[in-house]
């Protein structure tokens, strides 16, 4: 069951540690749930392990993690903390002294309110979901992919090996879509069609693809194409080194 912690208070929560010895095949799962404020911040950082965040209708936070061991090891390699302190929920699965092990795994399920402010998720290894928000969310995945349906607001996603993939994404008022991927592609289907956008698609070595009306600069070298549609005041950029840019929208 979900239990409440009261806003002014911080609340620290690690889970029980056992001798390497006494480590349980079975998974450790933890948890909680926080009051929401507008002002809060919520940040994830894990190692290894896939992020799961939603968006629900209620004033709060839910947190599940769950610790994947091998029998043989002590939950001392991969400690898992969920704080709440300043009027910030923090999240942390990261191995100790910088560890990369992927046998070592922490996977994140957050429901949180759809303008929730999380200004930085940091994963190594793993996937990144993301459904239903329309806050600010900024987001660095290492080694794997970015998936997210129903989003807007303010979005700056980046992967270093990984897809980005986005559908039914919304170019919100004063909103911004920013992806950057350098050894992967980016694919983005627009909720509907932008009336007010800057759009700027930049590829090193691949192919860009869009039925927006853009302009290509001729030449050799990185494809980039471009577009102001209407005052241009909101923005969509995408970066690519290797892969490939698609980006759609319905018809109006």
């Amino acid at each position: 069951m979900l239990t409440r912690s009261p806003l002014c208070l911080p609340l620290v929560v690690s889970l029980v540690v056992l001798p390497a010895g006494l480590a349980s095949a079975a998974d450790d799962r933890i948890e909680r749930s926080f009051p929401y404020a507008p002002d809060m911040k919520i940040t994830v950082r894990v190692t290894v392990g896939d992020v799961t965040i939603s968006a629900w209708t209620r004033d709060e936070i839910a947190v599940e993690v769950v610790r994947r061991l091998p029998d043989d090891v002590g939950t001392e390699r991969l400690p898992v903390h969920v704080e709440l302190a300043d009027g910030e929920v923090r999240i942390d699965a990261q191995q100790p002294s910088d560890g990369k092990d992927p046998l070592l795994r922490a996977d994140v399920t957050l429901r949180v309110p759809s303008r929730a402010v999380l200004p930085d998720i940091d994963i190594f290894e793993g996937r990144l979901e993301l459904q239903g928000l329309a806050g600010l969310v900024t987001a660095k995945v290492e080694r794997g992919a970015i998936a997210g349906r129903d989003v807007g607001g303010l979005l700056r996603l980046e992967t270093t090996t990984g897809d980005i993939v986005l559908d039914a994404a919304e170019l919100t008022s004063e909103g911004l879509i920013r992806c950057r991927t350098f050894n992967g592609s980016v694919r983005i289907r627009l909720a509907k069609r932008p009336a007010n956008a800057r759009v700027l698609l930049l590829t090193l070595n691949g192919s860009i693809t869009s039925d927006l009306p853009l302009s290509e600069r001729p030449g050799f070298g990185p494809r980039f194409r471009e577009a102001t549609i209407g005052p241009g005041q909101y923005l969509i950029s995408i970066d690519v080194v290797r892969g490939d840019i698609a980006l759609n929208a319905p018809p109006r």
